[in-house]
């Protein structure tokens, strides 16, 4: 699997507008088919993961209004039939571990300058500790909500 999310009605092979009982005789048909204990096919388990993962969300009247959302601002923002969930751009969401380095990057840039400030400043070397506290504190209450609230990066997924 991509590392954006598939189309749940793909999947299922429904109309976006189908029915619940529509969705669930879809999805039985489809587990019927390749459930791993039937399936001789080698990606059985993954597509029954993604079946699985379908009916899921578009059982639940909730998470199915919450997906349909994500999935017109997808392809309102100019993606194509099939388009994963994507960000505010229009642009792939990047995966928990690009996420991962990007905040360790951007904490040790932020530890390597307030080096510099304070191999230039020495009369505030006793201060060190406080403020690296406060800078990474600052990032996780302040700046990470930021980015997160107005570039649509690095929010839980809704589906």
């Amino acid at each position: 699997m991509a590392q954006t999310e598939p189309d749940y009605y793909q999947v299922l092979q429904v109309d976006p507008k189908a029915e619940p009982a529509v969705i669930e005789a879809a999805y039985r048909k489809l587990a019927a088919r390749y459930h791993p204990d039937v399936s001789r096919e080698p990606d059985a388990v993954e597509r029954m993961a993604q079946i699985n993962r379908a009916r899921d969300v578009l059982a639940d009247p909730e998470q199915r209004a919450r997906y349909d959302e994500f999935r017109r601002r997808a392809l309102g923002a100019g993606a194509g039939a099939g388009a994963g969930v994507t960000g505010a751009a229009g642009a792939a969401r990047p995966t928990w571990q690009q996420q991962l380095v990007m905040y360790l990057v951007q904490m040790l840039v932020g530890t390597f300058v307030l080096t510099i400030i304070f191999e230039v400043l020495p009369r505030l070397k006793q201060f060190t500790i406080p403020i690296v506290l406060l800078a990474i504190a600052l990032w996780f209450f302040w700046l990470k909500p930021y980015i997160e609230r107005n570039w649509g990066v690095g929010r839980k997924r809704d589906a």
